[in-house]
């Protein structure tokens, strides 16, 4: 009996380890590796929370006049109401009278994808378009001083068509059609 204790007591032992000891041991090595997972996750969150503070900080650096130019440039929603008023007061200082205002909202895109033209990606960020005409009477001249001035302000458009009816006395009727962004 004595030579058979040692070997009953190595097979309660392999029995013992191989349905206790190393399932825990196996569930052990699994909750390591989580929490070396959580562990890069919450170093990644930090780092994320610094650069926010510091984008935040940078943000907040910048003059409020700044500010609205740049939500002027590119607003983050569709502010056509905005955008016509902008456009009626660069033509009101050539005394000019915006007409026949067209927004075509069942053509606006949320992606700009939809365009081959369209290469605006902020960061791979969306953007949308949406197209608008409107009409105006002038003479050549006066038109393409008109035309400077929008190009020069501050919303981004693309003129994207212009048409042309001769009228009496050198004035003509100008059909525009543009397309604004705006961020998503």
């Amino acid at each position: 009996m004595k030579s058979l204790t040692p070997i009953i007591f190595i097979i309660i032992s392999v029995i013992i380890f191989f349905t206790i000891t190393d399932p825990v041991y196996k569930e052990v090595n699994k909750l390591k590796i989580k929490y070396a997972q959580y562990q890069d996750v919450l170093v990644k969150s930090e780092e994320l929370l610094a650069q926010r503070k510091a984008l935040q900080d940078k943000y907040n650096s910048f003059a409020e006049t700044d500010l609205t130019r740049l939500k002027k440039l590119l607003p983050d929603t569709v502010d056509n109401v905005r955008l016509i008023i902008d456009i009626d007061e660069i033509a009101k200082r050539y005394g000019l009278t915006i007409n026949n205002v067209r927004l075509d909202d069942s053509k606006a895109t949320k992606t700009g994808v939809n365009d081959a033209t369209a290469t605006i990606t902020a960061g791979g960020g969306m953007y949308g378009t949406i197209p608008m005409g409107f009409s105006v009477n002038a003479d050549y001249d006066t038109f393409l001083s008109f035309l400077s001035d929008l190009e020069g302000s501050l919303r981004i458009v693309d003129v994207t068509n212009i048409g042309l009816k001769p009228g009496a006395n050198g004035i003509y009727s100008f059909n525009v059609s543009l397309k604004t962004y705006w961020l998503k």
